[in-house]
């Protein structure tokens, strides 16, 4: 199931079309997708195969867990040893701006005896004519390990780059050549492709969705919380290797790296909440160390914050947001005004807000507490800076409602469409009653 959304670049109108499971079987083996349009439009495929989680928990409570984890971890190959100074991990991060920037990130077992560095250079230079220097930063799990950061800046958007990773002392110790790709600048009558999901989890199923995923050739994928579930466990790292791992080996389109954009949800945090404490980014260890969100690295990951706006194009931002785990949806209304509006009087179209609690879920009774925060606090100002489509996670469904203003289903040219809800590595079962809601254009258990 994909969802297809076609922006008119005159009228400022958008159209969403969710397509049936034997429409993206048929299609996903030819490159409609890729066409241009007419001229006055441009369109936006956005696969909706969204993610699932593993278990409900899917921290490590005990020694039988945690030689269980540790059996599952031996399968995905991957084992870091004493000595290594190679890359063990090497993926791709959404910058601010995805059109002139990138942020690449790797591992070490061992500190390097240098700097991190990226040599990089167009598809068809005839060598590395370029190179960046990063940051490292060490942390500590069963051993201690170094996670590097290099940002790239003053790309050219819409262009393919090829790169390697390392050492900038070491010579023997690179990754293998991988590419990259900005986007364009402007969207008009070119074809952005990105994909969206939400819980993820380490299962087969994720595996099998990514590689579905990368026939599409997206620009990057936004994964909507519930990545790894480890919440936020130190003793659950091997999880996040699993899944950088399957990502490396399944998220590629011939050759080149898909970037991720994470998204904060509750199995990213100790405690999965916010209870009535200070925000403490250190509650999501791994979401803040393992991703950085600006090309300007920062020395302290922790100093980031899950809420931000990253800019695909000129005309097209996404904005996460974090829906009560370190910070409340009080505490961001103050980003989204100020953000939303300078958004506006910069000209840009399309505002998309991405964040795991879903404002209208598909599981859970409308009342729940955590879907009526969001509602009360955000929806609103969807309605204020006229956001026309928001992404949802957590509820483990196919999810599309229908334009929503003001509280109330309304006409396709108002409103807000809200997506969801998490299923990308194993779904939930339908609602009992199988009854859409006052809200609800679609739900269903099937991908």
């Amino acid at each position: 199931m994909f969802l297809e959304i076609e922006t008119n670049t005159k009228n400022k109108e958008l159209k969403v079309k969710l397509q049936s499971n034997n429409e993206e079987k048929d299609n996903s083996n030819n490159n409609n997708h890729q066409t241009k349009n007419s001229d006055t439009h441009s369109k936006t495929e956005i696969e909706l195969n969204d993610l699932n989680s593993f278990q409900k928990s899917g921290s490590v409570s005990n020694e039988k867990d945690i030689e269980q984890n540790d059996s599952e971890h031996k399968k995905s190959g991957f084992r870091v040893t004493s000595v290594q100074r190679t890359p063990c991990h090497l993926y791709l991060s959404v910058p601010k701006n995805l059109s002139s920037e990138m942020i690449i990130i790797f591992h070490t077992a061992k500190e390097l005896k240098g700097k991190p560095q990226v040599k990089f250079g167009e598809n068809n230079s005839p060598d590395y004519n370029l190179n960046n220097i990063g940051q490292s930063y060490e942390v500590s799990y069963d051993n201690n390990r170094w996670i590097h950061y290099v940002g790239l800046t003053g790309l050219t958007p819409n262009t393919e780059y090829k790169f390697i990773a390392g050492d900038s002392k070491d010579n023997k110790n690179w990754s293998k050549e991988k590419n990259f790709r900005t986007s364009r600048s402007y969207l008009t009558d070119d074809q952005l492709t990105f994909v969206v999901g939400a819980d993820v989890n380490v299962v087969d199923e994720s595996i099998e969705m990514a590689k579905m995923m990368s026939n599409y050739d997206p620009d990057f994928v936004a994964i909507g919380g519930d990545i790894a579930l480890s919440n936020g466990n130190k003793y659950c790292y091997r999880k996040w290797d699993q899944f950088l791992d399957n990502w490396h080996n399944s998220a590629v389109h011939n050759n080149r790296l898909i970037p991720i954009m994470p998204v904060i949800g509750n199995h990213e945090v100790m405690e999965g909440y916010r209870y009535k404490t200070e925000p403490d980014t250190k509650k999501a260890p791994f979401f803040f160390t393992l991703f950085q969100q600006d090309a300007n690295i920062k020395k302290d990951p922790f100093d980031q914050k899950p809420y931000r706006v990253h800019h695909i194009s000129e005309n097209l931002a996404i904005t996460p947001l974090d829906t009560h785990h370190i910070y409340t949806e009080n505490e961001q209304i103050d980003f989204m005004n100020d953000n939303y509006q300078k958004l506006r009087d910069d000209n840009v179209k399309h505002i998309i807000p991405i964040y795991h609690i879903p404002a209208y879920p598909s599981d859970k009774e409308y009342s729940v507490s955590s879907s009526t925060r969001v509602r009360t606090f955000w929806t609103d100002l969807f309605d204020i800076y006229k956001i026309k489509l928001a992404f949802e996670g957590h509820s483990h469904l196919l999810k599309k409602t229908k334009p929503l203003y003001g509280g109330k289903a309304v006409d396709q040219n108002k409103g807000t469409i809200f997506l969801g809800d998490g299923a990308w590595g194993r779904l939930r079962d339908s609602r009992e009653d199988g009854v859409l809601r006052w809200y609800e254009e679609y739900i269903s258990s099937t991908r």
